[in-house]
């Protein structure tokens, strides 16, 4: 069929600019009047050093390394720009279109003002290949033999330097898949004795290449001269095996044997391909963009989806926080489709402020490590004094906010001095400073906060975007985050926080049909045939990550065999193996390391794990960068071009290499940096992967200290994950080393989950019982009183007051031994305790009494050892003691630990004591207190993090609201202590049970329930006789008298009051028996 178009023209292409740089031979500009010159040979260097990136911005130290060398590159480089200036001058006199373009980084050949012959090779080659595929045959002929005609001789001919020369041979490689396509035309139109005069050279000089063999045999056979085409044969054969060892490949194996049996169909000019489909060809560039700028990814088939993100903008702009999430598959899109939108609200006449983090699948990584990134950005962009400003009003904010971005820190500090002895105080501080931060901020600029790969984020990183999101904030901030489309993890719920703040949560799915046929088309430069799309649409569900994965190997595969049709991969693993296959082994070993070492590229370290200098280990870099496989994530720096390729490679790794790989990381690292805050999650990460390859020791003390990072960094999620890891790296340590550091692990893993699980969880009485074992054993003194004190009080929280009571011996005895101050306090505040619960008042008061004077006398307690202060931890139980004794002490004792509270200023503390106050409201029936002091302890409890309060808090105050005007008050107030009730008291029985069931049944009676009131009580009672916890048992019996007087029942009325008051008088207990 006709073309339809002039022979070797290309219509895609449009009008040629007025100058043409030729670089298929000696360099050459070619102005509208003839031969430009260009001067001396820097001139030229400059030029071909950018025209092998035509289209693209050239770093100016690259340009600056190619034109004078590696070694003299930085020396020169003050040269460069009055270079560059006088080459721009020499061209000025053909055109006045700027041909050189600097740019923010470097300098850009622009192709709209320049033609480049090497360009239009691979555009005509492409238009040759898509004609051919069409059947347009003489049309792709002529094309391919116009292309072949812009050759002059060798590419650079006279341009010195390695760049050059690399990218000659390139070209060079070009040029013979030029020759093969014409040869693959030619024989499908007859003209094989055209080919006979050209292509028995081409084999001469290239003798390994079959492709070119199986023409010239084919083109000899046509022509009649059989034996000359086996003789071809023969020689090949020869070639291959004293070379390379092997056998011609099966496609010139199959055309011998069909030469042999003479088969007709060879003589068919509309014969299959000759050029062989295991033929290697470079794969032509990509053609530039015809601008003086790159053109960026296209934006593909999600109009609907940018307009809705853009509304979100406008809705935070107009001064309401919003909130995005786009969800997707690996491969989506969603990253492209935040940064569209990161773009155009960037080019507003009123321009956004736009910060970015990244969550990364590393456990090396810091807590609120994308948060970090963000605010660093915002910080840098606004500048520090800004933010400063913004977060002054708030005592501490700045110094909050400098334990993520040091540039915050004051110099007269010389560093941020912000700490505090409560992480869930400093977690709502902190996060009280960045909502501080972005509300003030965005009042000059709004800002958009895109936070990507959120199914990575660490718990805090989550903690805090559900944080912002709860409440209406008046920051013109709109936050987009991406997560891929899983089940569970911080990927729910940070759907879960956008929803409930009002926000879009925007699914991805594949791209439909035609979108698929328009990114396919805009990689290949070329229209597909009918039906290739809609295959694609089915084998990638619409991927765009597949899609273009995909569309490289089909360029390759296109130009290697002129086949168009080829495979599609089931999975990313298969298309990322598919471009490996490309590279040398040694490549496949650096990025695997590469790999195991992190998302980015660290190449001094990458150089010291596998003992190979920077000169060896960069061309492997920079061969897996043109593969795709890298990309530049900032100056001097490369990274993975996304996170499932550093899987991939990761996975291919042996265990035992990778195992060695990360312990040689850790090393590294430490020699490095040290102990500095910043690395120690990372340090930890990689002593924890390498296993038993690598030192448990080490692993141990490298995860501690990142949780104490962690937990500094108010992340006690991160904390805990950290110290149960440590744990797992224990047994392959001999017992003397290893337990001395077991016992550590477990004493501060036993205190943080106390703090976030409470004392009565089985995981801390599990880490409880096994440090109090290992502290009798090899323990210090303060860690003897970590042990018995946790296991203390782990028995005490769960009920279990018999066992509760063993231990008091221990923790008396200890402190007779060893006169440590904090074992003499934490005896006196714990047989304190268990006296009172035991209903022994008189004892209880004579041990917490001589607890605070001990106490009051000594230096900050150890909060990571005691959970909660002792100053004013015995204050509150001296309270409730002296309460019921009736003493009139109890409100100046109460006043007295409030004052303590507000001095410490420490949250698991404050929650603690307001309850016991609120307790003490409760027995004397001071509703107003009980209501302050309850509402206190939950607001507090909620705000920090401490949850198990945030339900044993509620009876108090369900008490007060009872007593309240307000409409169905007791049943809101019942329905709370039944989730207090079905939370800690049905599961079994639990320190203050009793105290709860009594709350329980007065408000039974209150709903005039007697008979179900009575049930609780009876139940109650039992319980406190057979644990010993018989603090409320005359409360208990006084309730049970008036359920029976509700029912009618006189006379268990009156036996039950009786015992309630001789209870409370053996107890000294005036409350109860007043």
């Amino acid at each position: 069929m006709a073309s339809g178009v002039p022979p070797g023209s290309d219509p895609t292409e449009t009008s040629a600019p007025s100058v043409r740089l030729r670089v298929l031979g000696p360099l050459e500009v070619e102005g509208p009047d003839g031969r430009l010159d260009l001067g001396s040979s820097r001139h030229r260097a400059v030029l071909a050093a950018l025209a092998v990136d035509a289209g693209h911005v050239v770093p100016a130290e690259v340009v600056a390394a190619r034109v004078w060398g590696e070694e003299d590159a930085a020396a020169s480089a003050g040269n460069l720009h009055a270079l560059v200036s006088r080459l721009r001058g020499r061209l000025r006199a053909v055109t006045a279109a700027p041909v050189v373009v600097t740019q923010s980084s470097g300098y850009l050949l622009a192709t709209d003002a320049c033609e480049v012959d090497a360009i239009v090779v691979g555009r005509r080659m492409a238009s040759a290949r898509r004609m051919l595929a069409e059947g347009d045959v003489a049309g792709a002929h002529d094309s391919a033999a116009d292309a072949l005609g812009l050759w002059r001789g060798r590419p650079y001919a006279d341009v010195p330097g390695d760049f050059a020369h690399l990218e000659a041979d390139r070209l060079a490689e070009q040029r013979l898949a030029c020759h093969e396509l014409v040869a693959e035309a030619a024989l499908a139109l007859g003209r094989h004795e055209q080919l006979l005069d050209t292509l028995p050279t081409l084999v001469a000089d290239h003798p390994l290449r079959e492709s070119l063999h199986r023409a010239l045999m084919l083109a000899l056979y046509r022509a009649g001269r059989q034996a000359d085409a086996l003789a071809v044969y023969d020689r090949a054969r020869r070639a291959l095996a004293e070379e390379l060892g092997i056998d011609p490949g099966p496609d010139l194996q199959r055309l011998w044997q069909r030469i042999l049996r003479q088969d007709p169909a060879l003589d068919d000019t509309v014969a299959p391909r000759a050029v062989a489909a295991g033929s290697v060809a470079v794969v032509p560039p990509p053609v530039p963009p015809t601008s003086a700028a790159p053109v960026a990814e296209p934006l593909v088939g999600r109009t609907d989806e940018l307009a809705r993100l853009v509304g979100l903008v406008d809705e935070a702009v107009a001064g309401r926080m919003t909130y995005g999430c786009v969800v997707g598959e690996p491969g989506i899109g969603k990253s492209r489709l935040v940064d569209a939108l990161a773009d155009q609200v960037a080019q507003r006449p009123e321009p956004a402020l736009v910060v970015r983090g990244t969550c990364w699948d590393d456990e090396g990584t810091s807590p609120l490590w994308p948060w970090e990134q963000v605010l660093t950005a915002l910080v840098e962009l606004v500048g520090p004094d800004a933010a400063r400003a913004a977060t002054g009003a708030v005592p501490g904010a700045t110094d909050a906010l400098a334990v993520l971005v040091p540039a915050l820190a004051t110099e007269a500090r010389g560093g941020t001095t912000w700490t505090t002895d409560d992480p869930d105080r400093a977690r709502l501080r902190l996060f009280d400073a960045i909502a501080r931060l972005l509300d003030v901020t965005s009042l000059e600029r709004p800002v958009l906060v895109v936070l990507e790969d959120v199914h990575d984020a660490d718990e805090e990183s989550v903690a805090l975007l559900r944080y912002l999101s709860r409440a209406r904030r008046p920051g013109r901030v709109c936050v987009v985050a991406t997560t891929r489309d899983v089940d569970g993890g911080p990927a729910v719920d940070v759907q879960a926080s956008v929803g409930r703040s009002g926000g879009t949560v925007l699914p991805l799915r594949g791209l439909d049909e035609p979108d698929v046929a328009t990114l396919v088309e805009h990689h290949l430069g070329s229209e597909l045939r009918a039906g290739v799309a809609a295959a694609l649409r089915e084998r990638t569900d619409g991927n765009p990550f597949y899609l273009v994965e995909l569309t490289r190997l089909l360029a390759q595969e296109r130009s290697a065999g002129g086949r168009a049709d080829v495979p599609v991969p089931r999975t990313v693993s298969a298309v990322v193996e598919g471009r490996l296959r490309g590279l040398p082994a040694d490549d496949r070993e650096v990025l695997g390391a590469a790999a195991v070492l992190g998302r980015e590229v660290d190449l001094p370290l990458l150089q010291e794990v596998l003992g190979r200098p920077a000169d060896v280990l960069a061309p492997a870099l920079d061969r897996a960068t043109a593969a795709g496989l890298l990309v530049d994530a900032g100056p001097g720096v490369q990274g993975f071009s996304h996170a499932l390729v550093r899987e991939v490679l990761e996975g291919s790794v042996g265990p035992v290499r990778r195992a060695t790989w990360h312990a040689q990381v850790a090393a590294a690292l430490v020699r490095r940096h040290g102990d500095a805050e910043q690395h120690a999650a990372r340090v930890a990460h990689h002593h924890l992967s390498a296993g038993a390859v690598g030192d448990a020791g080490a692993a141990v003390r490298a995860a501690v200290r990142a949780a104490d990072v962690a937990e500094r960094r108010a992340a006690p999620g991160d904390a805990e994950r950290l110290l149960r890891a440590a744990l797992t790296a224990v047994p392959r340590l001999a017992p003397t080393v290893g337990e001395p550091l077991e016992l550590d692990v477990r004493i501060r893993l036993a205190a943080l989950l106390s703090r976030r699980l409470g004392y009565d969880h089985p995981d801390v009485a599990e880490h409880r019982s096994h440090a109090l074992e290992l502290a009798r054993r090899c323990g210090s003194a303060e860690q003897l009183l970590a042990g018995l004190w946790g296991a203390w009080g782990s028995a005490l929280v769960r009920g279990a007051l018999g066992e509760a009571d063993t231990l008091l011996a221990d923790l008396e005895a200890a402190a007779a031994r060893t006169r440590e101050p904090w074992l003499e306090v934490a005896a006196a505040q714990a047989v304190g305790q268990v006296r009172l619960l035991q209903g022994r008042l008189g004892e209880a008061r004579e041990h917490l009494e001589r607890g605070i004077v001990l106490v009051d006398d000594l230096p900050p307690a150890p909060l990571d050892v005691l959970v909660q202060d002792p100053s004013a931890a015995l204050r509150g139980w001296l309270t409730l003691t002296l309460t019921l004794l009736g003493a009139p002490e109890a409100a100046e004792t109460a006043r007295s630990a409030r004052q303590v509270l507000d001095r410490i200023d420490h949250a698991y503390t404050t929650v603690y004591v307001e309850l016991l106050l609120a307790w003490s409201a409760v027995w004397r029936a001071d509703e107003a207190e009980a209501r302050r002091a309850g509402d206190r302890a939950l607001d507090v409890a909620r705000s920090s993090g401490a949850d198990q309060f945030a339900v044993f808090g509620l009876p108090p105050s369900a008490w007060a609201l009872a007593r309240s005007d307000a409409s169905g008050a007791t049943a809101t107030a019942l329905e709370q202590v039944g989730a207090t009730v079905a939370r800690y008291v049905e599961p079994g029985h639990h320190m203050f049970g009793t105290l709860v069931a009594a709350v329980h049944a007065d408000l039974l009676l209150r709903a005039e329930r007697p008979r179900e009131a009575l049930a609780v009580l009876e139940r109650a009672v039992v319980t406190a006789r057979e644990v010993g916890e018989v603090l409320v048992l005359p409360r208990l019996l006084e309730l049970s008298a008036e359920a029976s007087d509700a029912l009618g029942r006189a006379e268990e009325a009156g036996a039950s009051r009786h015992e309630a008051r001789r209870t409370a008088a053996a107890q000294g207990a005036r409350l109860w028996s007043a």
